[in-house]
């Protein structure tokens, strides 16, 4: 993790990428600012360990996407919590259900490359026969504009 940040930070976040400020959920006070390393190496191995020992996997309509992307950030969060010498406070890392896609995915907010801003990259939970993984879904500002749950 890089840091903390307040809700309203993580909140001005996604509002600057163009999610609308309705859509947005914020639970907690302050938020860990998750890496592209944390979420793509330590938390996709250990959740893909976990579900296959549960034999959770991709089923349409029953399991598809908006159960994988809320399962993922709960996930996540667990994760996180449970790191050794991880902050108590809750994780930036939560679903985006996107209109214009009928699509739901996860997004984390991460600390901007150079500088103090925090920037939005969404991520696609996956899984299939190689594993699990979260690859990195590319959104642009007008995709952003039709998010309608935009919950972490």
């Amino acid at each position: 993790m890089t840091r903390e940040s307040a809700n309203f930070e993580v909140e001005d976040a996604l509002v600057r990428a163009g999610v609308p400020s309705r859509a947005v959920l914020v639970g907690d006070a302050y938020y860990s600012i998750p890496t592209h390393e944390w979420i793509s190496g330590p938390f996709a191995n250990w959740f893909g360990q976990a579900l296959t020992a549960l034999g959770i996997r991709y089923e349409n309509e029953r399991h598809d996407c908006e159960d994988f992307a809320r399962l993922c950030a709960w996930a996540a969060s667990h994760c996180h919590a449970k790191t050794p010498g991880a902050s108590e406070s809750g994780l930036a890392f939560g679903e985006l259900w996107i209109a214009s896609h009928a699509h739901a995915i996860n997004f984390a907010v991460h600390q901007g490359r150079g500088d103090d801003t925090l920037e939005v990259v969404c991520y696609e939970p996956q899984l299939d026969a190689r594993g699990f993984s979260c690859r990195l879904y590319p959104m642009t500002r007008a995709d952003f504009q039709t998010v309608i749950h935009a919950r972490i």
